[in-house]
């Protein structure tokens, strides 16, 4: 059975239809975003496992809103970027 790479997973919340310049910073931006999700992806699943010791409602309420804000500020992180490098390109051209 082949197994899913992480940027299948990831990728599908980043916007599309977006061309950027390739360039040192997006990398940078890509990474940290991964890194963003993946730290809140954890805090999920500490806070899931927690709540199965103690309230299971409260705790999976916090879980998910622990897991969405993770895959909303990757995506929210990734727009701004994509917005200031528009910026910047528009400015070198004019």
């Amino acid at each position: 059975m082949q197994s899913l790479p992480l940027q299948s997973i990831i990728l599908p919340y980043f916007p599309r239809g977006e061309r950027i310049e390739a360039n040192r910073w997006h990398g940078l931006i890509v990474r940290l975003a991964y890194v963003w999700s993946l730290i809140f992806l954890a805090l999920a699943l500490v806070i899931f496992i927690d709540a199965l010791a103690s309230d299971i409602v409260v705790g999976g309420l916090g879980a998910l809103m622990m897991f969405l804000f993770g895959l909303f500020g990757m995506n929210l992180l990734y727009r701004i970027f994509l917005v200031i490098m528009r910026v910047d390109t528009e400015s070198k051209v004019g």
